[in-house]
């Protein structure tokens, strides 16, 4: 039975690549969206924060003589797909139950980029593929390795996009919860250099967060043959907005009771099963719900500084899924969960109307989107 279960998560992320896929073909067709122009920022006016990709397609556009557009393209492509791989590779390993499919399977999973379309061809899948592809190595380096490889990974996600930089607390929970055996000493000098580097790099950015009217277009003009109106509401213009204009902008989403109340439902809704998991999983003598609970509190500055909420949740869901089976299949993780007899004729629809009938808006708006209307429209 589980090899059936495991058969079917890989068929629905094969799916979810192919529609993922073509919302980021589709994007990068309109040469207008946000999600095509940011990987064009680059490093022509000086640095500038998000600019390190594209600087680096930018340079080996000009080497190669190639189009810069098509050479990101299948950039994002390959990380999309190593991602899944990636993902597969981890769930694959483990003795799915019942309620493993209601965790995987959740609203806000893998497959949020196939039913939320402006959620596909974002940065944060270089976190998720690099992440991922982490988890599935950890096991072959010495921890003095794993910490130079995070330090690497992290400043280049913080270097791509500023707001991943939130994330690097996942790798922190990784790495303390598969090396508890070292001793909590060892472990926190071990993570000195990455504590670091990560402050750092967060200052240098925070340093470096705005760009003048100048600079910005002489961004546009490298970039002018590939996003013609660059610098008329594209993502290259926010690189003129500063942390201050972000926090005053998104002000009003965080201080509106039924946004908060809506996305809080909505985390309650499709974090729920997860949380209940977690709840019942000890990793040692810790309760791994607190590891959760401390890692996304760990992103919540995010939620000030930004409004794509959906996403917000999209990226921790993920990594914290990944943390965890990963630490069950290595028996790291031990869980006591009565797991009820039920009959499949009553629980597979269930499952379905859960997974696929709705989604959570990546942001701005205070109702579900139903996947069916979208269907039929």
């Amino acid at each position: 039975m589980t090899k059936k279960k495991i058969y079917f998560i890989g068929s629905l992320l094969l799916i979810t690549f192919i529609v993922t896929s073509y919302n980021v073909i589709q994007f990068f067709n309109e040469r207008a969206s946000f999600q095509y122009s940011d990987w064009l920022i680059n490093y022509q006016a000086g640095f500038v924060r998000r600019g390190f990709v594209g600087e680096i397609f930018f340079q080996l556009s000009n080497i190669l003589q190639f189009r810069l557009d098509i050479l990101i393209l299948v950039f994002v492509l390959i990380l999309y797909m190593t991602f899944y791989l990636n993902f597969y590779s981890i769930i694959r390993k483990i003795n799915i139950k019942l309620i493993d499919l209601f965790v995987i399977l959740s609203p806000i999973s893998f497959f949020y980029t196939a039913f939320e379309q402006k959620a596909s061809g974002r940065k944060e899948i270089i976190f998720l593929s690099l992440f991922s592809l982490f988890i599935l190595i950890i096991k072959k380096i010495s921890p003095l390795s794993q910490i130079f490889l995070i330090i690497l990974i992290t400043t280049i996600t913080a270097l791509t996009h500023s707001g991943l930089i939130f994330y690097n607390v996942y790798f922190f929970a990784l790495f303390v919860c598969y090396n508890l055996n070292l001793g909590l000493k060892k472990i926190f000098i071990l993570l000195l250099p990455f504590i670091f580097s990560s402050l750092i790099t967060l200052i240098f950015i925070m340093n470096n967060s705005t760009i003048s009217s100048g600079e910005l277009q002489t961004i546009c003009k490298s970039i002018i043959e590939y996003l013609p109106n660059c610098g008329k509401g594209d993502y290259v213009t926010t690189l003129t907005w500063g942390l201050q204009n972000n926090f005053e902008g998104f002000k009003s989403l965080w201080l509106d009771a039924n946004y908060i109340i809506f996305y809080f439902s909505a985390f309650i809704l499709c974090f729920g099963v997860f949380l209940y998991v977690s709840n019942n999983s000890k990793l040692h003598n810790f309760n791994f719900l607190l590891i959760i609970i401390f890692c996304m509190v760990s992103t919540l500055p995010l939620y000030l500084i930004g409004a794509d909420y959906g996403r917000y949740m999209y990226v921790s869901y993920l990594s914290s899924i990944l943390i965890y089976y990963f630490l069950l299949s290595e028996n790291i993780i031990k869980r006591k969960i009565n797991f009820y007899s039920i009959k499949k004729i009553i629980i597979i629809p269930i499952l379905v109307v859960y997974s696929f009938t709705f989604t959570i808006p990546l942001c701005c708006k205070t109702k579900l989107k139903f996947n069916y209307i979208k269907l039929i429209d």
